[in-house]
C-alpha cells in the first residue's frame, strides 16, 4: 500500500504534460492490443480472403505514417504543439469513428479500408511529433530516464491487457473468428483509442525560456545539496 501511495504521489506531481502523456500512452496500448494484435488481420481475411488484402493494408498504414513523418516533425518545431495535438485528436476521433462505422456496415469496398488506413498512419505521425517535443520539453533531467521507464512500462502493460480484454470478449461474443464477434472486439478497441485521443486535448506549450530557468534552477539545487 505504501508502494502505491507513493507511486500516487510521484504521478500527482509530474506536470500536467508527463500526467497526459502517461494516460495516453496505456490507453492507446489498450486499444492497440485489442484490435491491431491479430484481430485486424482476422477480419480482413474473413472479409476478403486474401492474405494479398491483409498485408497490403497493413502495410498502406505504416508507409503513410512513415512518409507524413518526417513534415510532421518540421511542423513541430515551427508551429504550436499544443494546437497540433488538438488537431490530431480530431483526427484521430474522425478515424475512430470511421473505423467503427466500417467494420458494421462494410460490404466488399477495400478501397474504404485503404483510406482509413492511411488516416491512422497519418494519425499515428501527426501526434507523435508535438507528443515527443513536448515530452522532452516537460522532463527534467534529474527523472528523464524515470519518465521514460513509466512510459514503456504503461505502454507494455497495455499491450498485455488488450489481449486479456479479448479473452473476455470472446468469451462474451462467441469462440469463433466471424465477422459479426470480429466486428464487435474491434469496436471496443477502437473504443479505447477513443479514450486515448482525449488527453491530447489538455497538453499545453512550454516556452524554451521557461525550461531553460527551470532546468538552471534544478542543477544549482543539486550542486548545492553536493
Amino acid at each position: 500500500e505504501m508502494g502505491l501511495i507513493a507511486i500516487f504521489k510521484e504521478f500527482s506531481a509530474l506536470h500536467i504534460n508527463l500526467k497526459l502523456c502517461l494516460i495516453f500512452a496505456f490507453f492507446d496500448s489498450i486499444g492497440y492490443g485489442i484490435w491491431a494484435a491479430s484481430t485486424l488481420s482476422a477480419f480482413i481475411f474473413q472479409k476478403f480472403h486474401s492474405n494479398i488484402i491483409v498485408g497490403n493494408l497493413e502495410a498502406t498504414q505504416g508507409v503513410a505514417q512513415l512518409l507524413t513523418a518526417p513534415i510532421f516533425g518540421i511542423f513541430a518545431d515551427r508551429f504550436s504543439r499544443h494546437k497540433m495535438l488538438k488537431f490530431a485528436t480530431i483526427l484521430g476521433l474522425i478515424c475512430v469513428i470511421g473505423w467503427i462505422i466500417a467494420i458494421y456496415t462494410l460490404q466488399d469496398d477495400v478501397v474504404l479500408l485503404y483510406i482509413l488506413c492511411v488516416i491512422w498512419g497519418v494519425y499515428t505521425s501527426f501526434y507523435s511529433a508535438p507528443l515527443e517535443a513536448l515530452l522532452a520539453d516537460s522532463v527534467n533531467d534529474s527523472n528523464r530516464i524515470q519518465m521514460y521507464s513509466w512510459r514503456q512500462f504503461l505502454r507494455q502493460m497495455g499491450v498485455m491487457i488488450g489481449p486479456i480484454i479479448n479473452v473476455l470478449l470472446y468469451y462474451k461474443f462467441g469462440n469463433e473468428w466471424s465477422i459479426s464477434v470480429l466486428s464487435n472486439v474491434m469496436a471496443i478497441g477502437f473504443f479505447f483509442n477513443g479514450l486515448g485521443t482525449i488527453p491530447l486535448l489538455f497538453f499545453c506549450d512550454i516556452p524554451r525560456k521557461e525550461f531553460m530557468i527551470e532546468l538552471v534552477e534544478e542543477t544549482c539545487v543539486e550542486e548545492k545539496g553536493e
